[in-house]
């Protein structure tokens, strides 16, 4: 369920939720807003675009479950799922725009709910797409191709944090803590 709060005074706005889903885990939706819509994917392996200020359901389109991201301009999600794609919706407009869609070539069955992050770098954005295997995935944003995979450990990333000078922070779950220059 997502809901919304009037910010000045913290009184619920409203709720949404899916339709009945057993697989909904709170604790693993990660929104992200843009263009007043909140975008969310949720184990029933859909992507959901939200109105940041009613609380209606804009559109819902397959593909999803497990990461999302926004792009550094706001203009597009980044959509991991369990079967080896990434998605990119444009987060313009009241329709399910997909404007790529790409197989990831050694991804494999995938179940980490991490943050994709994403990030612009001479003029080229970048996402960076964690597994439960350990891999790093580095994406071009343009249209989804693999510019290198890094393996940092055995056990799922649980968080990405870009840093300047082209580095990340990466942590897993066996408490590997790695800084990553690319």
């Amino acid at each position: 369920m997502q809901t919304g709060f009037d910010p000045a005074t913290g009184e619920l706005q409203w709720k949404w939720s899916t339709k009945g889903s057993r697989m909904l885990s709170p604790a693993a939706v990660y929104p992200v807003k843009a263009n007043g819509k909140i975008f969310v994917v949720t184990p029933e392996r859909k992507s959901y675009a939200i109105d940041a200020a009613t609380g209606r359901q804009v559109w819902s389109a397959p593909g999803g479950r497990e990461s999302i991201a926004l792009s550094a301009d706001g203009s597009r999600i980044f959509v991991k799922n369990m079967f080896s794609r990434m998605h990119a919706f444009s987060t313009e407009g009241d329709t399910a725009n997909e404007i790529w869609r790409r197989f990831v070539e050694g991804q494999g069955y995938e179940i980490a709910p991490t943050p994709c992050a994403s990030t612009v770098v001479d003029g080229r954005e970048l996402i960076f797409m964690p597994t439960d295997k350990g891999n790093l995935f580095c994406l071009d944003a343009a249209d989804g191709s693999t510019i290198w995979i890094h393996k940092v450990s055995v056990a799922l990333i649980n968080s990405i944090v870009v840093l300047p000078d082209r580095e990340l922070l990466l942590c897993t779950m066996d408490g590997v803590v790695t800084r990553l220059r690319y």
